[in-house]
């Protein structure tokens, strides 16, 4: 039998990174067309082109660093270059403000989706059918949750519904756990704020791209809104609500019947966030 030889631990201060995911979140990005997104945004005089920003981001957030100050560890690796595909590694600053203003930028907000539709086709992904009683098709999961930012004094951060101030991200995720639509929101934000018809919309319109089937949409009763089920029903889909303290309900849009009691629940609760009706009635 043959005996290892006595391990040595030093302690020292040098970062010690890990390069596992890097090629693939390189070849990931560049079959998504990424670059395309960034091309209209391209100056001559930038040092860094912008799609060097956003695969550097891919790349960071693709082995667990999410903070612009963890791309000075990269600053002088050449695997990083070059799994990346990058022309240049930016600095902290330049990371920080270019992504910033890309972030403001409503065209590249409305390019990323249409990436992430265009690589999981390249990859010919397939979601999940599931069966149960009265339907086939495509589960969708939509919540949304505090993140804690209680710590923070960042723009935007408010206080929850659990009391903790934060942020109230809302995500839509494929049974498997792939996350098809994602919106930061203030935490004192409702599910159902300004924009919630658009996400689920867009939502839809995803997930249509990848799959021809009946979509089953899951959600708790936060989401039960009359418009909101209308829009499920254009798709000719399930509804299923899933209140922590109550039963589930699923609202079948092939039954005409259940679409109306839905849509007349959800408007008077409607009415009453808004003070049209005193609660209780």
């Amino acid at each position: 039998m043959r005996h290892m030889g006595k391990l040595t631990l030093e302690i020292t201060e040098e970062p010690i990174v890990g390069n596992a995911g890097l090629v693939a979140m390189g070849e990931l990005m560049r079959i998504s067309g990424i670059d395309s997104t960034c091309a209209k945004r391209e100056f001559p005089n930038y040092q860094v082109a912008e799609k060097d920003i956003l695969r550097s981001l891919g790349g960071l957030i693709g082995i667990g660093k999410v903070g612009f100050d963890h791309v000075r560890q990269f600053k002088n690796s050449e695997f990083f270059l070059t799994a990346l595909g990058l022309g240049r590694v930016p600095s902290e600053a330049t990371l920080r403000q270019r992504f910033k203003a890309m972030s403001l930028d409503r065209n590249v907000h409305e390019a990323m989706p249409v990436c992430s539709v265009r690589m999981l086709r390249k990859l010919d992904f397939k979601p999940r059918i599931v069966t149960v009683p009265h339907f086939v098709g495509v589960r969708i999961d939509t919540d949304s949750t505090i993140l804690d930012n209680s710590d923070t004094k960042k723009e935007g951060v408010a206080k929850g519904y659990t009391g903790i101030l934060g942020y109230a991200p809302v995500c839509s995720f494929l049974e498997v756990g792939l996350i098809v639509g994602a919106k930061i929101c203030p935490g004192s934000h409702h599910p159902l704020h300004e924009g919630a018809l658009d996400f689920h919309a867009g939502v839809r319109s995803r997930v249509r791209k990848l799959a021809n089937a009946r979509l089953l949409w899951v959600g708790d009763t936060a989401f039960d809104d009359w418009a909101l089920n209308g829009g499920a029903a254009q798709g000719r889909g399930q509804f299923h609500h899933s209140p922590q303290s109550a039963p589930r309900k699923t609202r079948d849009f092939d039954q005409p019947g259940h679409a109306r009691w839905t849509s007349s629940f959800s408007q008077a609760r409607q009415d009453r966030l808004h003070g049209k009706h005193p609660p209780g009635t």
